[in-house]
C-alpha cells in the first residue's frame, strides 16, 4: 500500500527527502518536508499532507535538537501519525541487526551483526555501528562517525562527524561527542566532550 510521508525538519529533513525521492518513490503517493518552528513546535501550514487523514500519513523526524525531536514525536503521536523507517539500499544492515521505527539509515552507512538501533535514531552518511552495539531512542550519529562493537549509547546521544567511540564504552543519555573526538572511557549523562576544547565538560 502506497503511503504519504512527512519528514519534519529543515536541513537534515532535506537530505532525508532526497534519499526518499531517489530510492523509494514507488512506495508512497506523496512525500514532503515540513518545517517546524522550534519555539512552539508549530508545523508549517504550507505542508499539504497535514490535511490528509492521520491514517494515511507516516512520518520521519529530520532534526538533531533532542528537545525539539521529542516534542515533534509527541505531536505526531497525538495526531495519530505512524513512524516510518528509511534505509538507503547502499547501506549495509546485518540480518541480525534490529532497526527501530522512525530511523534513518543513510547511504553507505553500516550496521553490524546483532546491533540494536532505537526508535527515531539517525545513522548518517558513511557512519558505522559495530557488532552488538546498542543505541537508544533519538540518537544522532553524524557523517563518518564510528561506533565500535558492544558500545551502549543511551537515549538522545549525539555523536559528531568522524568521531570514534571505543569498543565496550557506555555513553550516558543526552551526552554529546563533538566532531573528530575519540572516546575510550564511559561518559556520564549530559557530558560533552570535544577535541577542540582539549577537555571534557558538563553542560
Amino acid at each position: 500500500m502506497r503511503k504519504n510521508i512527512i519528514i519534519f525538519g529543515d536541513r537534515t529533513a532535506a537530505e532525508m527527502l532526497a534519499v526518499a525521492q531517489e530510492v523509494c518513490r514507488d512506495q508512497f503517493r506523496q512525500v514532503e518536508t515540513c518545517f517546524v518552528n522550534p519555539e512552539n513546535v508549530h508545523f508549517d501550514p504550507q505542508c499539504k499532507l497535514l490535511q490528509e487523514p492521520a491514517s494515511e500519513v507516516d512520518y520521519l523526524i529530520g532534526v538533531l535538537d533532542l528537545n525539539l525531536k521529542l516534542r515533534i514525536e509527541q505531536v505526531c503521536q497525538s495526531r495519530g501519525y505512524r513512524p516510518w523507517t528509511l534505509i538507503h539500499p547502499s547501506a549495509y544492515v546485518a540480518a541480525s541487526a534490529k532497526i527501530g521505527p522512525g530511523c534513518f539509515i543513510a547511504p553507505h552507512a553500516a550496521i553490524g551483526i546483532e546491533a540494536d538501533i532505537g526508535e527515531h535514531t539517525i545513522v548518517h552518511f558513511h557512519a558505522s555501528i559495530g557488532h552488538g552495539a546498542r543505541l537508544g531512542r533519538h540518537c544522532a550519529i553524524l557523517p563518518g562517525a564510528r561506533i565500535s562493537g558492544r558500545v551502549h549509547l543511551e537515549d538522545g546521544v549525539l555523536v559528531g562527524s568522524n568521531a570514534f567511540i571505543y569498543q565496550g564504552t557506555t555513553v550516558g543519555a543526552q551526552a554529546q561527542i563533538d566532531a573528530l573526538t575519540y572516546v575510550k572511557d564511559d561518559l556520564a549523562p549530559r557530558r560533552v566532550v570535544s577535541v577542540r576544547r582539549g577537555a571534557n565538560h558538563d553542560q
